[in-house]
């Protein structure tokens, strides 16, 4: 998550107070700022990943990982932090790729739960998986995949907790029926805590 530097000039007492309030305000629903962090496919079809959106919910417990081909604003951020629908999101937005998505945009789901695993939060290889996939091979397609742990390989660094830097990375593939996706992912979040509790 970008990270912007401010310079005030305040009476002593005050400009520390002010650095850390700045600070913090950026942590919260703020915008990702625009990376690679991998790609997608659904049956020959491309999405390269431009930003993921990780919301943690301490009740299940679970981590979301929203991930989009193109970089949200704030207020999709924070749609996103309060579990709106990433479908919801894009009335009215263009497409990223008209080629690809004439009409639509893509986008994927990555939910890891440790709801019977509370003991190994953090850990991958311990997460039950959902990963859904929308629209990337073609238009309305719909894609999920439950998963028990261990079934799909990667890994998390960093602590999961709100306000901390994670990165998380996996490659694989799963197919449902004729359709199959693969992916090699590379993702980089600060971790928002969910707000519809």
């Amino acid at each position: 998550m970008a990270r912007h530097a401010y310079r005030i000039v305040l009476p002593t007492k005050l400009a520390l107070a002010s650095t850390l309030l700045l600070a913090g305000t950026s942590l919260r629903a703020a915008p990702p700022a625009s990376q690679d962090f991998g790609a997608l496919v659904h049956n020959g079809v491309e999405m390269r990943v431009k930003a993921a959106v990780a919301v943690w919910n301490p009740k299940e417990p679970s981590l979301k990982l929203t991930l989009l081909p193109y970089v949200p604003t704030a207020k999709e951020v924070a749609a996103l932090q309060s579990g709106e629908a990433p479908l919801f999101l894009h009335s009215g937005k263009a497409s990223p790729d008209p080629k690809k998505w004439p009409s639509w945009i893509p986008f994927a789901v990555c939910s890891l739960s440790w709801s019977g695993e509370k003991g190994s939060v953090g850990s991958f290889d311990k997460a039950g998986i959902h990963l859904y996939a929308f629209g990337i091979g073609k238009e309305g397609s719909n894609l999920n995949f439950n998963v028990g742990p261990g079934k799909y390989q990667g890994s998390i660094t960093g602590a999961v907790k709100p306000g901390s830097a994670i990165e998380v990375a996996s490659k694989g593939a799963d197919t449902l029926f004729k359709d199959k996706l693969s992916w090699d992912l590379r993702l980089k979040a600060s971790v928002l805590k969910a707000l519809a509790q």
